[in-house]
């Protein structure tokens, strides 16, 4: 069986126009991955930001002290009076300014440390606030007897005691890697291109019939295919994710941030997860790529019943809108169903992990991530089923070469014209 895998493998995959698509959609992710630095970071639009920011950066990385902080206000509340008072001068080159610019030190102490810190530093109240309410309903739905309801807040309760956030440390790396978006459309198109022949070429050459002449034929080669196929998705999305991820590192010049929790981006204040950023990278990736393989299936699966490759590439095309289509419409609705049931929810699982939201599973509260990791791994096993029920049984039996007896015929399991095939 491992033979068989890897000559599916390198049969279907190991071909010469997917490689070299591969390596053309890198170089195009990587073009992307710089433009949307220049859209995240301010560094490319003020490049004396970027002089300033790693001294700046190393004074005030670390454990947020009363000390830091104090000294990080004696440098930003001049500043801020100055513009306050409407008196500030417009000059580039103010020699009393660090980057020449009364305004564009302002900007810059706000937007790179004053309120990142201000967010970091305070969060704990916020769950402390957010933790007392879930408390305090606890006490109210037990009156009322609302079981579903204080069971949600004891989960919420548990989910924020004793949050917050020690340490100061840039997250650029982590919120842009996290948000972006790009490279799945990048792998859905790669894999669609790769997939969508995968059952047609035997097909086309009439291998089909002849292989359910083999004792390797039928459904021992349609599940090597299957699971060459996933290995294929998998590997394909792990390359980008990972291109994604250092792309950006090597764009940032920096790793920090990676042990920060999740709630340190501030999108993520509601979180239901509490992991550091970089284990959450390892654990979004892995359900990105159950994602892609769920959306590899689908092709797999339209390619099945077709003898021509332009039907299971434009019925993939079609799927693909159609998912983008749903999730963008309720990704952000009150209509839950819709969107954990959604395979594409899976490859932009931020947002199920930003939110604490539930799903009411006969009574009880279950988180909405939990839920749409559960009906991604159903959708896999459905599909990879529903792909095997449909493969072709090989006439090779144990009574012979055949499974008539040796005899090549009606009996057989392959199509009397077949046979005649000039």
């Amino acid at each position: 069986m491992v033979k068989l895998i890897g000559y599916e493998i390198k049969k279907c995959f190991l071909k010469k126009s997917i490689l070299l698509l591969l390596m053309a959609f890198t170089l195009v992710n990587l073009v992307s991955i710089y433009g949307t630095y220049r859209d995240d970071s301010n560094f490319d639009e003020f490049p004396r930001w970027k002089e300033l920011y790693p001294a700046f950066y190393r004074q005030f990385k670390g454990e947020m002290t009363e000390e830091k902080i104090s000294s990080l206000l004696s440098l930003y509340r001049p500043v801020e009076a100055r513009i306050d008072d409407r008196t500030a001068s417009t000059a580039m080159d103010d020699p009393d300014t660090y980057t020449g610019n009364i305004y564009s030190d302002y900007y810059f102490l706000n937007w790179n440390f004053v309120k990142p810190m201000e967010y970091l530093y305070t969060y704990q109240m916020q769950a402390s606030e957010i933790t007392r309410s879930a408390r305090s309903n606890l006490l109210f739905y037990s009156d009322v007897g609302n079981d579903y309801e204080y069971r949600k807040n004891q989960i919420i309760a548990g989910l924020y005691e004793n949050r917050n956030v020690r340490e100061f440390e840039f997250t650029g790396l982590y919120h842009s890697f996290v948000h972006y978006d790009f490279s799945i459309l990048l792998v859905l198109l790669l894999s669609l291109y790769a997939l969508a022949g995968v059952f047609v070429s035997e097909k086309e050459s009439g291998m089909e019939y002849l292989l359910l002449t083999t004792r390797q034929g039928g459904r021992r080669t349609t599940m090597a295919k299957l699971i060459a196929s996933t290995l294929f998705v998998s590997v394909v999305s792990l390359w980008f994710i990972l291109t994604d991820f250092f792309g950006f590192a090597a764009i940032y010049g920096t790793f920090d941030g990676g042990s920060l929790p999740v709630y340190a981006l501030e999108n993520f204040e509601q979180s239901a997860v509490g992991m550091p950023l970089a284990e959450y990278a390892v654990v979004s990736t892995a359900v990105k790529i159950l994602g892609a393989v769920i959306a590899g299936l689908i092709f797999l699966f339209l390619s099945r019943f077709f003898r021509s490759a332009l039907f299971p590439h434009v019925l993939g095309l079609l799927a693909i809108f159609a998912l983008a289509w749903f999730f963008g419409r309720y990704s952000a609705s009150s209509h839950l169903i819709l969107k954990i049931c959604n395979p594409f929810t899976l490859l932009q699982c931020r947002t199920v992990f930003r939110v604490t939201e539930f799903v009411n599973f006969f009574g009880i509260p279950v988180l909405t991530y939990q839920v749409t990791l559960l009906i991604g791994a159903v959708w896999c096993a459905l599909l990879m089923l529903a792909i095997s029920v449909f493969a072709g049984k090989n006439a090779a039996g144990k009574s012979g070469w055949l499974g008539n007896g040796g005899r090549l015929g009606k009996g057989s399991g392959v199509p009397w014209n077949f046979l005649h095939l000039n």
